[in-house]
Formats: structure tokens, C-alpha cells, sequence
């Protein structure tokens, strides 16, 4: 699932279905977070975001908040777990909630069918904790 695929030359893509455990927000989403995240990568790297700078920026933010639980003494042990404390965080572009423990790595096992319409991805249905 990406957007080169989704707005592949000719339509040729059109009626695709993939599965994906997450949410793509495309860059005219009205979410002002979501806005302002397009706008600072954009004036950064020179174009719009793609998945994988979701997905990085998603990364880069569970890091973050895991080192931030892990306090001052950062250390693996206290690194781990924090990451294992994070519980219901949303990220910025919708998708769904991730939760981590000492026996969930993944954060959540849902997913969600797409179809390629009109050059986009759109949601068709998801499964929750499949």
C-alpha cells in the first residue's frame, strides 16, 4: 500500500484492494496536526509525506515517548520497560490505538482493507484484533 501504487499512470491500479494496519492521512486531510506535520515536512524535505514518513514519524514519537518514560537514568532495562507501558496511544494521522506490554511487542493486531479509488487508498473495512 502506497501512493505510487495507488496513483499509479492510467489508472491501472484502479479497484485495487490491499490490506494495511495503517491509516494513511493524504496531505489535504483537514486535521490541523495533520497540516501542520505536511507543511514542516514539506518546507524540510521538498515534497509531500508518503507512508513511510507517517509510519517514521510515528517511530520517531513512540521512541521518544519511551525514552521520556524511562527517565533521567535512561538505561535498556528502563527504556523496555517504558515502551511496555504504553498504553491507548494515538498517533497523529488516525490510525488505531497501539498498546504494549511485556507480551505485546506489535501494539495492536488490527487491520484494514483498502481500495484504490480515484488515485487514492480509501478504507473499506477493518478487523480489530485479528
Amino acid at each position: 500500500m502506497d501512493t505510487l501504487v495507488a496513483s499509479a499512470k492510467g489508472g491501472v491500479t484502479e479497484g485495487l484492494y490491499s490490506m494495511t494496519s495503517f491509516e494513511f492521512a493524504y496531505p489535504d486531510d483537514k486535521r490541523a496536526v495533520v497540516q501542520k506535520f505536511v507543511a514542516d515536512y514539506k518546507a524540510r524535505v521538498g515534497k509531500n509525506p508518503n507512508q513511510a514518513a507517517q509510519l517514521g514519524y510515528v517511530a520517531a514519537d513512540l521512541t521518544f515517548q519511551a525514552i521520556k518514560g524511562a527517565g533521567r537514568n535512561l538505561t535498556t532495562d528502563s527504556f523496555v520497560a517504558a515502551m511496555e507501558g504504553i498504553s491507548g496511544y494515538q498517533d497523529i494521522f488516525g490510525g488505531s490505538k497501539l498498546s504494549f506490554g511485556a507480551k505485546k511487542r506489535q501494539g495492536s493486531n488490527d487491520a484494514f482493507l483498502v481500495q484504490v479509488e480515484n488515485g487514492r487508498w480509501a478504507r473499506k473495512s477493518g478487523i480489530r484484533g485479528y
